[in-house]
């Protein structure tokens, strides 16, 4: 690999905190280089998780246009006992079929472009890591195993 290369990387997303700052780090379990013109991969993730909160659907009128966000929790905990969470948001029939099919507690496998948004505060500034979902499926507990 060289600088420059575009990799698929396989797997775990933890929440790390350096700085006084928590981020988001993957640990690798697979790396594999891809074509630098296959733009399907360009920010691309999977992350699976449980539903832990559902905010209502909500429609942008003036847009025309229906959003619903999701924040997923992950299955295992960090060494301190915190569990990592991560923002999820759906548009448009993807986020209408969230809202009658899916509920807190389901088990999800997320497909979308990872995305981080510094908002400010104050004089605090917070970095928001959310995944723009362009697909999510259910996870059987036979899948899982």
């Amino acid at each position: 690999l060289i600088k420059g290369d575009t990799l698929s990387i396989e797997g775990e997303l933890v929440h790390s905190k350096a700085k006084g700052r928590y981020d988001v780090s993957v640990v690798a379990s697979t790396l594999k280089k891809v074509p630098m013109d296959d733009t399907k991969y360009d920010n691309t993730v999977v992350v699976s998780g449980v539903i832990n909160q559902s905010y209502p659907l909500k429609y942008l009128d003036k847009y025309g246009k229906s959003v619903k966000v999701l924040i997923l929790k992950n299955t295992r905990n960090d060494e301190s006992g915190r569990y990592f969470t991560l923002r999820v948001v759906a548009w448009n029939k993807l986020a209408e079929s969230l809202e009658s099919n899916y509920n807190v507690g389901d088990k999800v496998l997320v497909r979308g472009k990872l995305e981080s948004k510094e908002i400010f505060t104050g004089d605090t500034s917070v970095n928001l890591h959310e995944v723009v979902a362009t697909s999510i499926s259910k996870v059987t507990n036979h899948e899982s195993e």
